[in-house]
C-alpha cells in the first residue's frame, strides 16, 4: 500500500486480506489521484467501501467469501465461486477494468457537461458586450447585497450611471462604434473601481450600476467622481452631445439610510433620482442623494 501512495501507480488490485482501514485509506486514494483499482473484497470491506458513497461506490469489487444474497446486499459487481477458483480472475479482473473503464468515462462526460452548464448559466446571467452582470443578475445581487448590509449592519451604496445622448451616438456613428464605446466605458469603470468587478452590471443599452457593500455617502460619492473622471479620459468624440464634445456620462449615487429606506428598490430609487438631477443639471455630472 505504501508503493501506491508514494508512486504513481495507474492500477492497483487489493486483496481482500487487506485490512479494512487501509483498503478505505487505499481507495480514496486512488479515487482521488486517477489511479484503476480493483477490490477483492470480503463482506466487510466491501460493505464499508460501498457505504462511503461518492467516488468510492465506482470501484469495481470482485466479491470471495461471499454467498450469493450477501453479494447482492452489498452490490458487488463479480463474485468468485465459493471454490475461489484461480483461473476465474484473470476474466473477472479484465471485465472489472473495463467496467472501471466505463465508469470514468461516464464520469468524465458528466464533468464536461457541468462545465457547459457553468458556461451557460454564465452566459445567461451576463452582458455578452462587457461581461458584466445583466439585468436579470442585477436584481439578484442588488437583493444579495442588501440583506447582507442589513445582516452586518453595513451601508451600501449605489451608483447609476447613464450615458449621455448615447442613443444620437449610436445613430450618427452606428452599432459598431457605439458597441466600442461600450467597452471602452466599461473598461474604465472595471480599471476605476477594480475591488467592485463583480458587483457592476450593465442594467440597459446605455446603463450601468455598480453596487458598493459597507461604503459611507462620502465613500459612495467619491467612486462615483472617480468613474466620471475616468469616463472623461477616454475623450470619445461625439458631435451629437448637447452638452460636450466627447461621450459623457451622469451619475447618480446613493446610500442607504435605515430610517427611509425599507426594500432594496427603494436604494434604486434614491440614485435613480440622483441621475434625473445631474440629467437635469446639464448632464456630465455627478449627484449624490
Amino acid at each position: 500500500m505504501q508503493i501506491v501512495l508514494e508512486q504513481g501507480i495507474d492500477l492497483a488490485i487489493a486483496d481482500h486480506q487487506l485490512q479494512i482501514i487501509a483498503g478505505q485509506q487505499l481507495a480514496e486514494h486512488c479515487a482521488n489521484n486517477s489511479c484503476d483499482i480493483i477490490f477483492i473484497a470480503d463482506i466487510a470491506l466491501a460493505d464499508l467501501l460501498r457505504a462511503q458513497g461518492g467516488l468510492l461506490s465506482w470501484i469495481p469489487i470482485v466479491g470471495v467469501n461471499l454467498t450469493d444474497l450477501e453479494a447482492n446486499n452489498a452490490n458487488i459487481d463479480y463474485l468468485l465461486d465459493q471454490a475461489n477458483n484461480p483461473a476465474q480472475l484473470p476474466v473477472i479482473l479484465h471485465a472489472a477494468l473495463r467496467q472501471h473503464d466505463f465508469r470514468t468515462q461516464a464520469c468524465t462526460i458528466a464533468h464536461e457537461l457541468m462545465l457547459e452548464n457553468h458556461e451557460l448559466e454564465s452566459l445567461v446571467s451576463s452582458d455578452q458586450l462587457t461581461g458584466f452582470a445583466n439585468a436579470s443578475s442585477f436584481e439578484d445581487l442588488l437583493e444579495e447585497q442588501w440583506f447582507k448590509s442589513k445582516r452586518d449592519l453595513n451601508a451600501l451604496g449605489l451608483i447609476l450611471l447613464d450615458i449621455d445622448y448615447f442613443q444620437k451616438f449610436n445613430q450618427i456613428y452606428g452599432i459598431e462604434k457605439s458597441d466600442e464605446a461600450i467597452k471602452k466605458i466599461a473598461l474604465a469603470i472595471s480599471q476605476a473601481l477594480p475591488n467592485y468587478k463583480k458587483l457592476i452590471a450593465r442594467t440597459a443599452k446605455a446603463n450601468f450600476a455598480v453596487l458598493l457593500p459597507d461604503v459611507t455617502q462620502e465613500k459612495t460619492q467619491q467612486l462615483a467622481e472617480k468613474i466620471h473622471n475616468a469616463i472623461d479620459i477616454l475623450k470619445i468624440p461625439h458631435d451629437g452631445s448637447g452638452c460636450n464634445i466627447y461621450l459623457t456620462a451622469s451619475l447618480g449615487a446613493a446610500t442607504t439610510n435605515t430610517d427611509a429606506m425599507q426594500t432594496p428598490w427603494d436604494l434604486v430609487d434614491a440614485a435613480d433620482y440622483a441621475v434625473y438631477k445631474a440629467k437635469h443639471a446639464g448632464r456630465n455630472k455627478v449627484y449624490c442623494s
